[in-house]
């Protein structure tokens, strides 16, 4: 009898179970859901935490190794980068030099600038009296031992005066030092400084020195013609030697250019007779000598200033 009645009450306690059941499943999910909630702010929070906190010092160092690569990765293609630009700028002047020259040429008789004396047998050894090429600029400048503001046969007017019109086009951009064989002027090697303007102001010289040695970037070959049997160079990057005959390029045996030139040993950019420019690797350069003596027989009847 009584198990009887506990078989009658089985459905019951299986009603109350599913009962009890349901009625505690909305507290899990709430639990649930608030559990799920809890792990979402706590997360936000972390990374508010973070965010104001900074980078732990693992994540620093990465971020900074990272760096340093790409600095190490970019800085030689900058370097080249800038290198290029300057050798480009470089060529540009002495085009713009070389083609005033050549302009001058067509309206005397095909030659290019030389500078006056009365000794026709020592033309090509006093080019440099009134201060080399850049008497050919400024007959201010400093270095005019023979009579500032004039040339031996009295003339007042820079030979290249109208057909030259930018003193800045005298600077190479590469070009940061000057002097160092001590030639020109007694002391330390000198830090180029672009003129402004091409002829000095001989009421004001320390205000506007204009073109002087120490901001011009460039050498000139004087005694050449614009019908040389072939091309030949007449206007090429400096040298900080003795810019005299071949001397420029020869330091105390060392041939070519060296380290403290424009563009260190790499070379030179060279603008020839026949209106071209060209940049010219220091282990060819040498050689424009060697044929310039094959053209004309002699190197004596020319002489290098800067």
């Amino acid at each position: 009898m009584q198990a009887k009645r506990t078989r009658e009450n089985m459905p019951d306690r299986e009603t109350r179970l599913m009962a009890a059941v349901k009625a505690e499943a909305p507290k899990r999910q709430a639990a649930r859901v608030l559990n799920r909630v809890t792990r979402q702010a706590a997360l936000r929070s972390a990374m508010r935490l973070r965010g104001s906190g900074g980078f732990t010092l693992i994540e620093l160092l990465v971020v900074i190794s990272i760096i340093a690569l790409l600095i190490g990765m970019l800085l030689p293609a900058l370097s080249s980068a800038r290198n290029a630009a300057r050798k480009a700028v470089c060529l540009s002047n002495i085009r713009q030099n070389g083609l005033g020259m050549i302009y001058y040429s067509e309206e005397y008789r095909e030659w290019f600038p030389v500078v006056y004396w009365a000794n026709q047998n020592q033309v090509f050894g006093k080019q440099h009296v009134y201060g080399g090429m850049a008497s050919l600029y400024n007959l201010y400048n400093v270095l005019n031992t023979g009579s500032p503001g004039q040339y031996a046969d009295g003339n007042t007017t820079p030979l290249l005066r109208g057909f030259v019109v930018d003193a800045g086009t005298l600077h190479c951009p590469a070009d940061n030092i000057t002097n160092t064989d001590g030639s020109q002027k007694p002391g330390e090697p000198m830090e180029v400084v672009q003129a402004r303007e091409l002829e000095g102001d001989r009421d004001d010289l320390k205000k506007t020195p204009g073109v002087n040695y120490w901001n011009i970037s460039y050498l000139y070959i004087a005694g050449l013609r614009t019908d040389e049997p072939t091309p030949v160079a007449m206007l090429a990057d400096e040298t900080n030697w003795i810019d005299e005959g071949v001397r420029a390029w020869d330091r105390n045996g060392k041939k070519g250019y060296a380290e403290d030139d424009n563009h260190g040993k790499e070379g030179a950019n060279v603008f020839y007779n026949d209106g071209h420019g060209a940049w010219k690797g220091n282990d060819t350069f040498l050689a424009i000598f060697d044929y310039m003596i094959d053209v004309r027989g002699t190197t004596d009847n020319i002489e290098t200033i800067d």
